[in-house]
């Protein structure tokens, strides 16, 4: 976590399964800095997570649920499956988390500054 920046930086890379994101997101809930800003880097994950794991982790990111709200969660991702596996998570929790798939570090930290602008 950069607390100069207010901006959480992780990346992740092999195969990613639903475990790993529970885990991970039950280590965050502990932090005190938690809910911050974020940019997930995916783009070394490789691309064979299962659909129904998707909606699963949705559903963990809805269980946080208030916890989340107005906060952005920008994913850095490499290949067309994930950016649509990222963008279907993204459609199951708009009404609760801001997540969006980006192709590229720059494009995420330009959302991240004004994550509500229109796009």
């Amino acid at each position: 976590f950069d607390a100069s920046a207010g901006v959480l930086e992780t990346v992740f890379s092999g195969d990613i399964r639903l475990d790993d994101v529970a885990t991970f997101l039950q280590e965050m809930q502990a932090q005190p800095w938690f809910p911050a800003p974020s940019i997930n880097d995916v783009s070394a994950v490789s691309p064979t997570i299962p659909t129904g794991d998707v909606r699963a982790i949705a559903d963990l990111l809805r269980a946080i649920g208030p916890r989340l709200t107005g906060v952005p969660f920008a994913v850095v991702v490499s290949s067309p499956v994930l950016f649509g596996l990222v963008r279907m998570v993204e459609l199951m929790v708009d009404d609760v988390a801001l997540i969006k798939p980006f192709r590229d570090h720059a494009s995420a930290r330009a959302w991240l500054a004004n994550p509500h602008a229109e796009s």
